[in-house]
């Protein structure tokens, strides 16, 4: 750890790697992929492969420490704490995740509207679950 105020050197594969193995040893999936130099781990749940989230890494409020940031835009944790950040994601996913077992994704064969919880959100739920409000895709079990 390095005190405050002190820049860090960025290493964003090496801490994209911490993430990918915080996140699998909490029962998700992802992978690392790269789009004109921008290196990010997509993460979901094998129960819903084609719902996740992007997660990358950025400069840290003014400049200083590297931050994990996901697709909405908000960071997540430093660079220094994947597993917080793991945990960070993790619970933005959880809510759409099937109970164990039942081998059905919520809202199966059909049009989802809104994947944030309840109107606006649950108390107590991430800022970024803002993130899904809106999006209109069909999700099947199969």
């Amino acid at each position: 750890m390095t005190g405050r105020g002190k820049r860090m050197r960025a290493d964003p594969a090496a801490d994209l790697d911490l993430l990918a193995r915080a996140v699998r040893e909490a029962g998700f999936e992802c992978v690392r992929r790269g789009d004109g130099g921008l290196l990010r781990v997509r993460v979901w749940h094998p129960a819903l492969p084609g719902f996740g989230e992007s997660v990358s890494t950025v400069p840290g409020p003014g400049g200083m420490q590297p931050w994990f940031r996901c697709s909405s835009g908000t960071l997540l944790a430093p660079c220094g704490d994947p597993a917080g950040a793991a945990a960070h994601v993790v619970r933005l996913l959880a809510p759409f995740v099937p109970p164990p077992g039942t081998g059905e994704a919520i809202g199966a064969g059909e049009a989802v509207t809104s994947l944030t919880p309840g109107a606006g959100g649950q108390a107590g739920s991430p800022p970024a679950a803002r993130g899904f409000a809106g999006r209109r895709r069909m999700v099947s079990s199969a």
